[in-house]
């Protein structure tokens, strides 16, 4: 599953993100135990001095990382989540959220309004 080569390529990735410190990663743990480092400085460094944090939530890996993260840091966050009716993606985050006591706030849309949002996204964006 990791090829040979893994450490050295993440350890040059990881060099480049930090010019001043050249690290030589081998192995597997190494590589998780880095990268677990990293994520968690990144989100330490964009949370300090905030008195809450809000997170985009999908359930997904991504975001419940980021929450999950943010809950060991003892960080105070607050959980969004939106979707259309019957959405089995907002089903998830809201399974996901209350397995582990996450405060989260849900929108529900209806087809018309995600199309007004998605035109009126378009405009700014064009």
């Amino acid at each position: 599953m990791f090829p040979e080569d893994l450490g050295e390529k993440f350890g040059l990735f990881v060099s480049g993100l930090e010019s001043e410190k050249a690290i030589q990663i081998n192995g597997k743990e190494e590589i998780i135990n880095e990268l677990s480092s990293l994520i968690i400085e990144a989100v330490k460094k964009r949370t300090e001095n905030k008195k809450l944090i809000g997170i985009a939530f999908s359930g997904g890996i991504d975001s419940t990382l980021l929450a999950f993260i943010c809950y060991k840091l003892k960080k105070n966050f607050k959980l969004y989540s939106v979707g259309l009716e019957n959405s089995q993606d907002l089903e998830h985050a809201k399974k996901i959220a209350y397995e582990f006591g996450w405060n989260i706030e849900k929108r529900v849309l209806d087809l018309n309004e995600a199309g007004g949002i998605i035109k009126n996204a378009v405009k700014i964006l064009f």
